[in-house]
């Protein structure tokens, strides 16, 4: 007893699921969730490590009770995510009670193909209600609608958006047992139950978090301290080593952390000493969200989409948080087109004012991930990035030029910060980490401009590329060639302009190479 299994139903080749928390509402009742096994996607021949379908097998008379369960035996199924029990009610109805003493709770397990007394894992079972000698029976033909899509429009908004697109299928009960209602009951690897047991310890931690914050409880150093280094556990359980773990990070949607650090974020800081600690707690919060983000996950950004709303307003928050809500979404938005396309040309004036207001490279970044998504260029948001931020505003972007165009020393590439700054500088002094004018921030916008002129004329978008290299002159032939040519530049900065050339000056219009379209004719001739 006590032992933790997945409940996999052989024919529908299903999991029986809920979704909630514990010390929380139920949010999705008991219903199937088709995992289909295809030999193309070596995935899904594994067991799936989600935490929604986690269930604990208790001995009827006490959840204390270890001993070897057998086939028969009076049992509770436990739901290990939100911590209730699977019962059929007097609708015989499947659901979800907290009641441990309820009646209605127990079950029995009938072996398929009864070779031993003691039930053993991956063998074959149905399932009977005691109270009503009812059995478990899947629906094969009637899906499973779930409550949270049917609130939001899920063509236009954010909040609609559908992170999970499995098919979903009823349960109900069955006075008769079913031949093709049997389930396979597998082992959840030792591994994945501590993962699950670490995010489930987290949980008390966020809700008396959240509690305290919004009754106002002081926020001492201490406490801050132990928030930050919580937090910061977190975010090393989901990135160990550096590397994006998604049965980890998975795990942190099954358990509805994403929403409680959300809900962290919403809260309102404080005054005095106290808002320093909430802006320490805001930041480190954010790199949690963005350490979540890492790997590309189309699930992950896809559940994190419904916040967009909110966190475009925390760019302009006190103590520098906006840098960090950029760089999350930034990794929120990449390679995501379902999320690109509903990004509108309301936000991308947004993210231009943001830029203005605070020129910094994470916002640079916001802005080429709606350029290109998945090596496929966006035409819409290009132009209009080019109109309003190299057309319109022509400022903070660093301009560059050839020495004798600006009466300085010839066939050198000088950077000037804009045109409205200082004198100019040359290239080769500014990137030069040695140098006592460098400045790391600098460099990166630098790097990170280049970029996102490189995203910009992808795909030949030809208006960009007259724009930069014709119109204004932003970076013409003669610049890119020098800078690639000059052995005082650093191997990466060349390797950009190197880009620069074959995206503003090579794959233009009509110059496509005669290998990229091949025709291969085979003349017959008839005898």
């Amino acid at each position: 007893g006590g032992y933790v299994v997945r409940l996999f139903h052989k024919e529908l080749e299903a999991y029986l699921v809920a979704e909630g928390l514990f010390d929380d509402a139920v949010i999705e009742d008991v219903h199937f969730r088709i995992r289909a096994i295809d030999q193309h996607r070596p995935k899904s021949l594994s067991p799936s490590t989600s935490g929604l379908i986690y269930w604990q097998v208790e001995a009827e008379h006490s959840i204390l009770d270890g001993d070897v369960l057998r086939w028969e035996q009076q049992v509770r199924l436990r739901h290990m995510l939100t911590r209730q029990y699977l019962c059929i009610d007097s609708k015989m109805e499947v659901s979800l009670t907290p009641d441990a003493s309820d009646p209605r709770t127990v079950f029995r397990l009938h072996s398929v193909l009864k070779e031993r007394d003691e039930i053993q894992l991956e063998s074959y079972a149905r399932i009977e209600h005691v109270l009503t000698n009812c059995w478990l029976h899947a629906h094969k033909d009637e899906d499973y609608e779930k409550r949270q899509y049917h609130e939001c429009d899920t063509e236009r908004t954010m909040q609609g958006l559908k992170w999970d697109g499995a098919p979903l299928r009823k349960i109900s009960a069955s006075t008769e047992s079913m031949y093709d209602d049997a389930y396979t009951i597998q082992m959840v690897a030792y591994a994945d139950y501590l993962d699950f047991n670490f995010v489930a310890g987290m949980l008390p931690f966020l809700f008396n978090l959240i509690q305290d914050q919004q009754s106002d409880t002081p926020l001492t150093t201490r406490r801050t301290h132990e928030v930050i280094t919580t937090l910061h556990e977190i975010k090393e359980f989901i990135v160990p080593g550096g590397i994006p773990d998604k049965n980890r990070q998975k795990l942190l949607r099954n358990f509805r952390v994403i929403d409680l650090l959300v809900k962290l974020l919403q809260c309102s800081l404080r005054d005095g000493d106290e808002q320093l600690h909430m802006i320490r707690i805001f930041k480190e919060t954010y790199d949690v969200l963005h350490a979540y983000m890492l790997g590309r996950s189309r699930k992950n950004a896809l559940y994190i989409a419904k916040y967009i709303d909110f966190f475009q307003t925390q760019f302009t928050q006190k103590g520098g948080i906006g840098l960090n809500v950029a760089q999350m979404i930034v990794e929120l938005i990449r390679d995501k087109r379902k999320i690109v396309d509903r990004i509108t040309q309301h936000h991308i004036e947004y993210f231009i004012q943001l830029l203005r207001s605070n020129p910094n490279y994470h916002f640079l970044d916001l802005l080429q991930v709606l350029c290109v998504c998945d090596q496929v260029a966006i035409p819409n948001n290009q132009s209009f990035i080019v109109q309003q931020w190299l057309r319109t505003y022509k400022d903070n972007i660093y301009l560059l030029d050839r020495g004798q165009n600006i009466n300085k020393r010839p066939n050198i590439v000088y950077i000037k910060l804009s045109k409205d700054s200082g004198d100019w500088m040359a290239l080769h002094q500014f990137v030069d980490v040695e140098s006592d004018l460098y400045d790391p921030e600098m460099n990166q916008f630098l790097i990170h401009q280049l970029d996102l002129i490189k995203a910009l004329c992808f795909g030949r978008n030809d208006f960009a590329i007259h724009t930069i290299t014709r119109e204004f002159g932003y970076i013409t032939w003669e610049d890119a060639f020098l800078s690639v040519q000059s052995d005082f530049l650093p191997d990466s900065i060349r390797a950009k302009f190197t880009e620069l050339i074959i995206g503003l000056f090579v794959d233009v219009g009509n110059n496509y190479s005669v290998l990229d379209n091949p025709n291969i004719c085979f003349v017959y001739l008839l005898i």
